[in-house]
């Protein structure tokens, strides 16, 4: 993970304008500690690997509030609302949809 501002996290992760406003629109302003994918080996799966690491990413976040981007069928989604008590702003479910991939999920925790 690492340090971004929500317009740095529009500018970087988005391409076309009208998703760039309306993650602008939709994200809090301010300072976030952004959280990628957490991979594991196939092999290693389904054996709380993966929640173990995105724990103990988020515990160095240095006091930030986290952001993710997500897709709705990742492993990481359900870490994500479980483990790490993140709240969706832009999801499959919800009337909000990423305009550029309505599987993605944009979640955060502040």
């Amino acid at each position: 993970g690492f340090r971004l501002t929500r317009d740095e996290f529009a500018q970087e992760k988005y391409r076309q304008t009208p998703a760039k406003l309306l993650i602008a629109q939709t994200v809090p302003s301010g300072d976030y500690f952004y959280i990628s994918e957490v991979g594991v080996d196939p092999e290693y799966q389904q054996q709380g690997l993966g929640s173990v690491l995105t724990q103990q990413v988020t515990r160095e976040n240095l006091s930030l509030p986290l952001l993710l981007r997500t897709l709705s069928d990742s492993p990481m989604l359900t870490i994500a609302l479980g483990k790490l008590r993140m709240t969706p702003l832009l999801a499959p479910w919800l009337p909000d949809r990423d305009p550029e991939n309505p599987d993605r999920v944009i979640l955060i925790r502040s």
